[in-house]
């Protein structure tokens, strides 16, 4: 899919295209967004429908959509509006939107999008982009997380309020506000991924964009990884939740590639969760008790369970396994916990059932009796 964007007055118009064999495309897009026309390659409008969907809270509202595209090889989708969802900035120091505002045609299973951008120079950083100076436009191709996901994630900077730092395994964007923070990062950074490949004995951090994003109420706090991309919306400055998030987010190299729309997600969150967890009980004991402290309030009066809502992801996600994973820890010590987290990286497909197998595969009965009892 060929993605063609431009920005104004803080609302996106946007023309994809996409070659397509069968009788039927399918995708979702945000809610907030107006479909101006369908059409195919000769011009003609093709018939589609759509409904409202609601994929997870952390998420806006969607529509799903069904064209009608027989004897439609090329299809082109257009759409404006004004995005809504975490993480949003439209805004001359930064632009930034990606899956979590449903910006893009997202269809089960297809990964391959070309993105460019108009109307921002070279005065612009597009994180992982190249600048066409014939067109004067910005080119981006995403990288899938995993197997099962892709994020078309667009991150613009503006080198005026901006100041980019780099090392061989790091790039650090901040507001040049923060900028004489960041120097101390670029050694927690390497600490923490030695120290992942200590334990994983395998090398999961490529080289990384780390971007810090302007305080906002809305998301105070928060981070997400992606492929080679961690992104915080905590200043610099609060060096403590700093630690606390760039271990988690880099804990999701390892921890990631199971279903986070059901309630596998909990090994993607519990993995990540006790590799930063494990990182802190070495270098900063203080924090592993009051990160343990933190879960236990999350939790409180609530009954652990891997399966709170079905086979639907559940609110309680990233405490509900790393609780389980604690007990664990009490009853049988942390190399105990190390195995579990190893031997989930190895699966070639994330599930709580292939890790069950493989936890017997691996003579850990025990770790596999006590996952049992949550599920």
């Amino acid at each position: 899919m060929k993605i063609n964007i431009r920005i104004k007055d803080k609302q996106i118009h946007v023309k994809a295209k996409i070659k397509w064999q069968t009788d039927r495309l399918k995708f979702i897009l945000a809610d907030s967004l107006n479909m101006k026309k369908i059409k195919s390659q000769d011009g003609r409008e093709l018939e589609y429908n759509y409904e409202p969907k609601v994929l997870e809270p952390f998420l806006p509202l969607f529509r799903a959509y069904e064209i009608n595209s027989s004897n439609a090889e090329n299809i082109e989708i257009e759409y404006e509006g004004k995005l809504e969802g975490r993480f949003l900035y439209m805004d001359e120091e930064l632009i930034h939107f990606s899956f979590y505002n449903g910006w893009y045609p997202v269809i089960d299973n297809y990964f391959d999008y070309t993105v460019e951008i108009e109307n921002f120079d070279e005065n612009y950083c597009l994180l992982d982009g190249t600048f066409d100076s014939n067109k004067k436009t910005w080119q981006y191709i995403a990288k899938k997380s995993d197997d099962t996901f892709l994020d078309n994630n667009i991150i613009l900077v503006n080198n005026n309020f901006y100041s980019i730092f780099k090392n061989e395994d790091v790039i650090f964007y901040c507001e040049k506000k923060h900028a004489d923070l960041i120097e101390k990062y670029f050694n927690l950074y390497n600490t923490i991924k030695d120290f992942y490949i200590q334990i994983y004995e395998v090398n999961r951090l490529e080289k990384t964009n780390f971007v810090y994003l302007p305080e906002n109420e809305n998301w105070k706090g928060d981070g997400y990884m992606r492929k080679n991309l961690v992104v915080s919306s905590t200043a610099p400055k609060n060096i403590e939740h700093q630690i606390i998030l760039m271990a988690h987010e880099m804990g999701h190299a390892y921890g990631n590639g199971a279903d986070f729309r059901s309630f596998e997600d909990w090994i993607n969150e519990t993995n990540a969760e006790w590799s930063a967890l494990l990182f802190l009980k070495n270098y900063y004991p203080k924090l592993f008790k009051k990160r343990i402290e933190y879960h236990k309030k999350q939790m409180q009066n609530k009954k652990l369970s891997l399966k709170e809502k079905g086979e639907n992801r559940s609110e309680n996600v990233h405490s509900t396994g790393t609780l389980i994973y604690y007990d664990i820890y009490k009853k049988f010590g942390e190399n105990s916990v190390i195995d579990l987290l190893k031997i989930a990286d190895s699966l070639s497909t994330k599930s709580t059932k292939n890790l069950l197998d493989a936890l017997i595969e691996n003579d850990r009965t025990e770790l596999f009796c006590e996952l049992k009892k949550y599920l």
